[in-house]
């Protein structure tokens, strides 16, 4: 029997260069998000990080313009919180979910999530 999938929100492989950086002043973590949706993202880490613990994520977008050179593109801000870390061979899957995310505070990242949900 097949699972089924729980999501409350539509899940799409993205890739642009995230940072999440524990509210405790622990060392961060970065790569590429495995996905993302408007509840959160999930991103492959040499490192875990506490479940339940708060962190910030930090979202760059690089290729919002043919014009921004790579690492000169706007980061967004997210809070979140570490909702799951699972083993994956000597890497870890962090999953975290949005606090607060909105078009106000977030328009660049909204926009691409709301893209998604079409």
């Amino acid at each position: 029997m097949p699972m089924r999938d729980r999501r409350d929100h539509k899940r799409e492989s993205l890739a642009p260069f995230t940072e999440i950086f524990p509210e405790d002043g622990g060392e961060p973590i970065s790569g590429y998000p495995t996905d993302m949706s408007r509840g959160g993202l999930a991103l492959e880490a040499d490192a875990p990080l506490p479940v339940n613990s708060q962190v910030s994520v930090a979202v760059h977008f690089d290729e919002v313009s043919e014009d921004v050179a790579e690492g000169e593109g706007p980061v967004e801000f997210v809070a979140a919180e570490v909702r799951r870390v699972e083993k994956m061979g000597g890497r870890h899957k962090v999953s975290v979910a949005f606090v607060n995310l909105n078009e106000t505070d977030h328009p660049i990242l909204s926009g691409v999530l709301a893209f998604i949900d079409e």
